[in-house]
């Protein structure tokens, strides 16, 4: 049992290493092309320089089937390891936990809480001021001529994005994080307080109120959806939109 596990283990990370591999390849063959043959896509330079990396696609596909087969004949079942989080915890404990009582401890619950709520805020507040950044180059002409350099364009606007891309990413890392933290404590308390006076029955109430309003919601954005759909195939915007699509399709492979 134990070599079985092994082998899935070795076979798992021997897929994983080979998929990424190729896909290294690939980047780098486009890049050949790319900077190589004067920007042109055609089938017989693409087939040209796949012939090149054909061995590691043949043996990508050789582990994906021997892989497949193993892991049928052997019965291998995938052991989910995942644990649910303290914020789901917390949302549980929070529903069957009674009133609290003890101004200590409600005290304590609170500033918790308040705590989750600031770095809420904190985070709001860093993802507006990226997206505004990202806006601000956006929605400024200067930085897309038509006529210009595509890929030099293109080039600047990922230096310019991709750092608050990455500031909002990380910022929504910390917060995860934190509030995982804090809602470790926040069990404890909810343990605490069901263990001395026992837990209550809960019961889940709908809203007709609030479903009402979202039932209306939904319906506004579909019907006003279709109204756009139908309005732009009327005045042509469907055909042009199509039409400038092909464009830059046939553009980007090198055929327009």
């Amino acid at each position: 049992m134990k070599k079985n596990n092994k082998l899935s283990k070795v076979l798992m990370l021997l897929t994983s290493f080979q998929t990424i591999l190729l896909g290294l390849f690939f980047i780098i063959q486009v890049l050949r092309i790319y900077y190589g043959n004067k920007n042109e896509f055609t089938r017989e330079i693409c087939a040209q320089y796949i012939l090149e990396i054909l061995p590691i696609i043949i043996v990508w596909i050789l582990i994906i089937i021997g892989s497949f087969i193993y892991f049928n004949i052997s019965n291998f079942k995938y052991k989910n390891i995942s644990k649910v989080s303290n914020v789901t915890k917390q949302n549980n404990l929070e529903r069957i936990c009674p009133e609290i009582n003890d101004e200590n401890v409600l005290k304590q619950l609170n500033s918790l809480k308040k705590k989750n709520r600031v770095a809420l805020i904190i985070l709001i507040v860093i993802v507006l001021i990226s997206s505004v950044m990202g806006l601000c180059y956006l929605l400024n002409t200067k930085h897309f001529d038509p006529t210009g350099n595509l890929f030099m364009q293109a080039a600047k606007m990922s230096v310019h994005l991709l750092p608050w891309v990455i500031i909002s990413f990380i910022s929504f890392i910390i917060y995860a994080v934190y509030i995982e933290y804090n809602a470790a404590y926040i069990c404890d308390i909810y343990r605490n307080v069901i263990k001395n006076e026992g837990k209550k029955e809960y019961k889940y109430v709908v809203n007709k109120k609030l479903e009402l309003v979202k039932l209306i919601v939904q319906l506004s954005l579909i019907t006003f959806s279709i109204v756009l759909i139908v309005v732009g195939v009327i005045n042509g915007g469907a055909s042009d939109t199509l039409q400038k699509a092909i464009n830059i399709c046939t553009e980007c492979i090198g055929l327009g």
